[in-house]
């Protein structure tokens, strides 16, 4: 930051715009009779005083947490207004106004005096929408904050509603020091008690103060009853004022954790309590949470005493490094990289009051962290999706006394993101197969012979002591072959333990035979164990036998990659009810083939089975079977692609979907194509045009270069390739893209199916992107018909094209055909889908326009009112149209009123087309 920055916004608004740092001088200016009579005596209010710190308490947020390159002029203009008048209906009115809260009234008289404030009106709406909200409690400031824009359209730049709307609640709530008492006539015999607590705590207070990712209010108290003052102030301000913003602060890169530094009265001692900040309410990023998938084996893990004791000191180092005290595991797999960091992490769990963090690094990390995140309640599920990233990451980057555990790492710049700031020092633990940078390495050694006997005996449940001297002698021989690799010890011993009757000399007996078979030993940095690794990672087919369906669960994991399966995708992949799962996976979880996460139904198998079994069944050999597994994968997929409420356990799942494209690829399979395809669902439904655009197209092109056909694939690729060039703003090639597809659906299916009136939809839709609007009426009547034809006049789908049709004449100046047909949709969706559905909620939206429009202000706020009961608050328009139902509200009663222009022009292009998603199947 530069050091010749201002110490006051107005004065480096002017720096950066002189027009807005001269009007919102002249804005103070003109409120100055008001502020003045915000005081009053017996008051503990100074009212100008605490505007103007509330001003420079923004100024100081911005400027000391380095964020000014985040602020437009237009933004810092309409902080300084709105922290010059959120308190404006305390110098108005004795009482506030009946149904009015404080600030809301604040904003009412912006939006009646704008002309007297020398402000424009849409500049008076964005600051009658902040200030309106910022004295509400923390969960009714949630609620009303997401309900604002989060980018509010103002002359030719934008301003960020929801971020200034926090920044100057965070201001207010700061200013709770002794600058905010009233100068004048203050008696405190007078006062009751809450009041005489809230003034001593006042005095107490200093200031407050930036330190890292904290703010610090100081406070020195010079009395017992000062003291308990302050720390009641504390307990206030941490449950019923700091929860409001705390994980927007953190979202947005400012210092967020409140913390107290309190003198004790002169005397006594320090209390220590007064230094511990206080947990917020049911979510907050402060929870607790131990997040390790696996169970501990306590004392079944033999030989790692050391490596422990070792893990334990060096992370308790009394130096830090840039990223914390940190120590990795590196080597081949099976050496128990991964078991020893679990037994770690459930030894010493009570050791890191900030909890336990397990991130498997080979797998996408962002739906792990949402997961963590939802388990551990640190932010609402509901909220938006990149907040929820935002806000664990800046958990992970920014708390102590807590372990981080990032298992099988490939490349350390995949784990870099999530690495503690210097101020932080968790402890961070890696497992990897290489050396990684800047983690200091515990070695891992083989087990020596006398270890490796005892794990292998504990593991298959006998007693040396007891068994014959040739069992005794075969099992030695066991130990001594398998060479010390903890994961082949315990393989091989449950095995035995399962079996029940197998003799030790027999498994030898087996493991000679499979010494003498044609495979080698492929795993490096092991010369001589390998392929005693390699044939004791060989399932029996005895094995198989008692459970014919796990031999096809190994068949389908060995090639999944790397990540768990749920058991929904296993048992469509395998074409078997869910129940007829259960044993077989709970037998290859009992003999270690396969692991369970421990807090989901889905399995993985591990990474050294994996390997031999790939050498063992060769995709490329097994081309039916694997053309048969990626057909199923797809339909999986395509069944769940299109429902939004679908897209977490879409998203879970995405690490196979790419896996099994891969495998298609491999084996020249036109499934490549579909499973490319599908990827791009995901990203759709974020909003994340342009990557979904190029999954669809190169999908497309795949298709192109191969020699087998599939005209429902190709279609369903036109189709959405021509929807991504539309959500892109290429309506010449999104019409282009929809009439291929349209073709080919008539030449496959018919001009009457149903799939092809979707296609006769989505051609009018481009049409009406075009401008086209005789074309698009024509398409869409086409699609109608067939839906009254095919479907009949009740069908939902006829509803989507009636609908379309009122589109359609709504852009043709025919008002009231459109209404007719919306009203035809809406009878329709009441009847078969339900009042509450969304579809439902569409069609209000659609008539609420219209009677709008039609000056029909009654009949429009009576369906707003039934629409806002239905529609999610993440959707797009919900924000907009609270704001259009408090216009339709006030002008009611008055002839000539017209709702905003920019606001219907939105509905009128968002509202009534119901876009949704790629759709392949209909058009709403």
């Amino acid at each position: 930051m530069r050091n010749d920055v201002p110490d006051k916004l107005r004065e480096y608004l002017k720096t950066e715009n002189t027009d807005l740092g001269e009007r919102a001088d002249n804005f103070w200016k003109v409120a100055q009779p008001i502020l003045d009579r915000q005081s009053s005596v017996n008051s503990n209010e100074n009212g100008l005083a605490h505007v103007s710190k509330v001003e420079l308490n923004i100024w100081r947020l911005i400027k000391e947490s380095d964020r000014i390159s985040d602020f437009s002029p237009y933004d810092l203009f309409i902080l300084s207004c709105a922290a010059c008048s959120h308190d404006f209906d305390k110098g108005l009115f004795k009482e506030l106004p009946e149904g009015k809260v404080h600030g809301e009234a604040s904003g009412d008289f912006l939006l009646h005096n704008y002309r007297e404030l020398q402000n424009s009106y849409p500049e008076m709406v964005a600051i009658e929408q902040i200030i309106g909200i910022h004295a509400l409690p923390p969960e009714d400031f949630q609620n009303k904050l997401n309900k604002i824009p989060s980018q509010y359209p103002l002359a030719t730049n934008p301003v960020a509603l929801q971020k200034l709307a926090v920044i100057l609640k965070t201001a207010d709530i700061l200013h709770t020091d002794n600058s905010r008492i009233a100068p004048i006539g203050v008696d405190t015999s007078i006062m009751d008690e809450n009041e005489r607590k809230k003034h001593f705590a006042r005095e107490s207070i200093t200031g407050w103060m930036i330190d890292g990712s904290r703010i610090i209010l100081n406070a020195t108290p010079q009395t017992p009853e000062h003291h308990e003052a302050v720390g009641g102030c504390r307990d206030y301000m941490m449950k019923d004022e700091w929860p409001a913003v705390e994980g927007k602060l953190s979202a947005y890169d400012f210092p967020h954790t409140l913390q107290f530094n309190i003198s004790p009265p002169p005397g006594q001692k320090k209390a220590s309590d007064c230094e511990k900040p206080i947990k917020g309410k049911k979510y907050s990023k402060e929870n607790y949470v131990f997040n390790v998938p696996y169970r501990e084996k306590g004392d079944g893990v033999l030989g790692r005493t050391e490596a422990l004791t070792l893990l334990r000191e060096q992370l308790t180092k009394s130096r830090g490094t840039a990223i914390g005290q940190t120590a990795s595991f590196h080597g081949i797999g099976g050496l128990g990289k991964t078991q020893l960091a679990v037994e770690y992490a459930h030894r010493y769990k009570d050791d890191y009051p900030n909890g336990v963090i397990w991130i498997n690094a080979d797998q996408e990390i962002k739906p792990q962290l949402i997961q963590i995140s939802q388990r551990a309640k640190w932010i609402a599920p509901e909220s938006e999706h990149q907040l929820i990233l935002e806000v664990v990451q800046a958990r992970l980057k920014t708390f102590s006394n807590c372990l981080i555990i990032f298992d099988n790492v490939e490349a350390q710049k995949d784990i870099e993101p999530y690495f503690p700031e210097p101020s932080a020092q968790p402890h961070l633990i890696l497992t990897s197969r290489r050396p990684q940078p800047g983690f200091e390495p515990i070695a891992l050694d083989l087990l020596d012979e006398e270890i490796s006997l005892d794990l292998f005996m504990m593991e298959s449940g006998r007693i040396f002591d007891s068994i014959a001297f040739e069992e005794q002698n075969a099992a030695q021989k066991i130990v001594e072959e398998l060479g010390g690799l903890p994961l082949a010890i315990e393989l091989a011993g449950a095995f035995i333990k399962y079996s029940g009757s197998f003799s030790f000399v027999n498994y030898h007996a087996l493991l000679k035979e499979s010494l003498t078979s044609t495979m080698p030993g492929k795993l490096s940095g092991f010369t001589g164990h390998e392929s005693d690794l390699y044939k004791t990672l060989k399932v029996s087919g005895s094995v198989f036998k008692q459970a014919p369906l796990l031999k096809d669960i190994l068949d389908v994991l060995t090639w999944s990659g790397s990540s768990f399966m749920g058991t929904s995708l296993l048992s469509d992949i395998l074409n078997v009810k869910g129940h007829e799962l259960f044993h077989p996976l709970s037998l290859g979880t009992e003999l270690r083939l396969l692991k369970k996460d421990e807090n989901q139904d889905r399995y993985e198998i591990h990474r050294l089975l994996r390997k031999v079994r790939q050498e063992e069944f060769i995709l490329k050999e097994n081309k039916e079977w694997a053309e048969s597994i990626c057909g199923r994968v797809g339909s999986w997929f395509e069944s769940r692609c299109e429902n939004f409420a679908n897209l977490p356990e879409y998203e879970t799942e995405i690490d196979i979907l790419k896996k099994w494209h891969q495998n298609a690829a491999s084996i020249g399979s036109l499934h490549a194509s579909r499973l490319l395809w599908l990827q791009a669902y995901p990203l759709y439904h974020w909003g994340i045009y342009q990557d979904a655009f190029e999954l669809v197209k190169a999908a497309l092109n795949d298709y192109e270069k191969s020699s087998e056909q599939d005209q429902e694939l190709k279609a369903h690729l036109l189709n959405d390739l021509g929807f991504t060039y539309g959500a892109l703003g290429d309506y010449d090639k999104e019409l282009k893209f929809y009439q291929r597809a349209l073709k080919i659906r008539e030449d496959q299916l018919g001009a009457e199916h149903p799939d092809t009136a979707t296609s006769l939809n989505n051609v009018g839709a481009a049409y009406g992107n075009l401008g086209d609007y005789d074309k698009e009426l024509k398409f869409y009547q086409r699609s109608l018909k067939i839906s009254e034809d095919e479907l009949g006049l009740e069908h939902p789908d006829t509803a989507t094209s009636l609908n379309n049709v009122g589109f359609a004449y709504g852009h043709l100046g025919d008002y009231d055909k459109e209404l007719k047909f919306y009203q035809r949709a809406l009878k329709i969706r009441e009847d078969h889908l339900g009042p509450e559905h969304p579809d439902t909620a569409a069609s209000l939206e659609n008539i609420t326009i219209i009677f709008t429009k039609k000056k029909k202000f009654l009949e429009a706020h009576k369906l707003l009112v039934r629409f806002l009961k239905i529609i999610p608050k993440s959707h797009s328009q919900h924000n907009v149209l609270i704001s259009m139902q408090d216009y339709i509200a006030r002008q009611s009663k008055k002839s000539g009123f017209r709702t905003p222009a920019a606001i219907l022009r939105s509905q009128n292009k968002k509202g009534r087309k119901n876009k949704g998603k790629i759709k392949s199947k209909k058009r709403k």
